[in-house]
């Protein structure tokens, strides 16, 4: 081999070796945009995630607080109820002595 084809030979592998290292300078750039792009992803399913969590949680204590006030208000109409009961009967006893 000449010593012109040893040179040429070098330039050619000098030429492929800054286009591997300009291929892995631009695979850097890439990948960081990506790991950018995924943590701004990473925030926003994090923050979804939490809105959903509240939603649940919601969801699953506004049946216990409906229960509860139907309890409550089911207490109170057989309340009304018992005193209606009373005010009928004590309406129905006045009826009864104004009737002897």
């Amino acid at each position: 081999m000449t010593p012109d084809q040893i040179v040429d030979q070098f330039q050619q592998i000098l030429a492929t070796m800054q286009r591997m290292i300009a291929a892995s300078a631009d695979l850097a750039r890439r990948i960081d945009v990506l790991e950018q792009a995924s943590g701004e992803i990473s925030g926003r399913l994090t923050h979804i995630d939490g809105n959903i969590q509240l939603m649940l949680d919601t969801v699953q204590t506004q049946p216990e607080s409906l229960l509860a006030a139907y309890q409550d208000l089911s207490e109170r109409v057989r309340m009304a109820e018992a005193e209606l009961r009373a005010l009928k009967a004590e309406r129905d006893g006045r009826q009864a002595e104004q009737a002897e």
